[in-house]
C-alpha cells in the first residue's frame, strides 16, 4: 500500500482550517500539522518536514503567507500551495516570487483541492529527481581527468568542469564564457564548427561527433586532443545546446609517432640488409657456379660447393623473410 502524503495546513482561521482539514483527509492525504501563523508555519514545516504545504497567503501577526513561503524555501524546501479569497493583481506577482507550485482561490472544490496536490507532489519528485541527477552529473564531472563541458548555440562554453585547469592551465571561471576560436587555431576551429554545424543541420537525428585537434594551453603550448561532442535536445527533438568531452591524447600521438620512427628505421635497416647482404651472397653464389663449370672438381670439392650453395640460400632465405616481417610477426603473436 502506497504511503500517504503528509501535508502541513496553515491557515488563521480556525473553523476554515477544520474544513480543509476535513477535506484533505477526505481525499485520501494525511495532515500531520495546522499552523496560524508564518512563524508557526516555519517551525512546524522543519520540524514534521511534510510532502506539501497548503498556505493561506493572509494570516495574523506582521508576516504572511508568502513571508513564510521564502523563508521555507530557505531550509527545508518544500512544496508550498497558496491558498487565499484574493485574486489581486500585486498578490499574485509577489506569489509568484516563491515559486509556488500551485494557487488555488477559495472556495474551491475538493476534486479541484485534489489535482493541485497531486501535481505538486508530481512537480516536486521529478525537480527532485532531477537535480539528484544533476549532481550525480557534476560529480562525476568534477572527478573525472577529462575535461567535460557545455556549449550554447552560439558555440560559447556555458559549463566546464575542473579538469580545465590542469589540462589547459585555465580556471571554470576563465574558461567559461569563451569560444573555441580563442583556444585554437583558425583552421582547427573552422573543422571543428563546420563539422558541429553540419551535426545541428541533422538534429535528433545526429549520432555525435569525434574529431582530432590541437588546443592551446595558457602557457602557449599545444596539446593534441580528442573531442567527443553530442547534441542535448529538448522535448520536441531540437538542438538547444552542445555537451562535450576533451580528452588529452598528447601522450598517444607521442607513442604513434615513435612507433612510426622505429617502423621507418626497421624498414631502413631492412633495407640497407639486404643491399649489403643478398648482393654479395648473390655474388657468392655466382663464383661458385663459375667455379664448378670451368674446374673438373673432384668429389671433396663438389660437396664443398654443395654446402656453399646450402648456406648461401638459406641466408638469403632468412633476409627475404626478415624483409617480409615474418620473425617480428612471430613474435607478436
Amino acid at each position: 500500500m502506497a504511503k500517504k502524503a503528509r501535508i502541513l495546513i496553515v491557515e488563521d482561521e480556525a473553523i476554515v482550517a477544520e474544513d480543509l482539514e476535513m477535506a484533505v483527509t477526505n481525499i485520501g492525504y494525511e495532515v500531520v500539522g495546522r499552523a496560524a501563523s508564518a512563524d508557526e508555519a516555519v517551525k512546524k514545516a522543519v520540524l514534521l518536514k511534510p510532502d506539501l504545504i497548503l498556505m493561506d497567503i493572509v494570516l495574523i501577526g506582521r508576516k504572511n503567507g508568502i513571508d513564510a513561503s521564502h523563508e521555507i524555501k530557505e531550509k527545508p524546501d518544500i512544496p508550498v500551495i497558496f491558498l487565499t479569497a484574493y485574486t489581486d493583481l500585486g498578490l499574485i506577482e509577489k506569489a509568484k516570487s516563491t515559486e509556488p507550485y500551485a494557487y488555488l482561490v477559495k472556495p474551491f472544490q475538493e476534486r479541484q483541492l485534489f489535482a493541485s496536490i497531486e501535481m505538486g507532489l508530481y512537480k516536486c519528485r521529478a525537480e527532485r529527481d532531477l537535480k539528484a541527477s544533476a549532481e550525480r552529473y557534476h560529480l562525476l564531472a568534477d572527478n573525472t581527468a577529462d575535461c567535460i563541458w557545455l556549449m550554447n548555440l552560439n558555440f560559447e562554453f556555458t559549463y566546464v568542469n575542473p579538469s580545465v585547469l590542469q589540462m589547459f592551465g585555465f580556471t571554470p571561471e576563465e574558461w567559461v564564457g569563451s569560444s573555441l576560436s580563442e583556444h585554437c587555431s583558425p583552421e582547427d576551429t573552422a573543422l571543428f564548427l563546420n563539422s558541429l554545424k553540419d551535426e545541428l543541420k541533422k538534429g535528433h537525428e545526429s549520432s555525435g561527433l569525434t574529431l582530432e585537434m590541437q588546443l592551446w594551453h595558457k602557457n602557449g603550448e599545444t596539446v593534441d586532443v580528442e573531442i567527443a561532442t553530442k547534441l542535448v535536445l529538448d522535448a520536441a527533438g531540437n538542438p538547444v545546446e552542445i555537451q562535450g568531452a576533451t580528452r588529452n591524447i598528447t601522450e598517444r600521438k607521442r607513442a604513434e609517432e615513435q612507433v612510426k620512427t622505429a617502423y621507418r628505421l626497421r624498414e631502413h635497416f631492412l633495407k640497407e640488409t639486404s643491399h649489403r647482404i643478398i648482393t654479395p651472397v648473390a655474388i657468392i653464389g655466382g663464383y661458385t657456379d663459375l667455379l664448378e663449370e670451368s674446374a673438373d672438381p673432384d668429389d671433396q670439392q663438389k660437396e664443398y660447393i654443395k654446402i656453399i650453395r646450402e648456406r648461401n640460400k638459406e641466408i638469403q632465405e632468412l633476409v627475404t623473410d626478415s624483409l617480409a616481417g615474418k620473425y617480428l610477426k612471430e613474435y607478436v603473436e
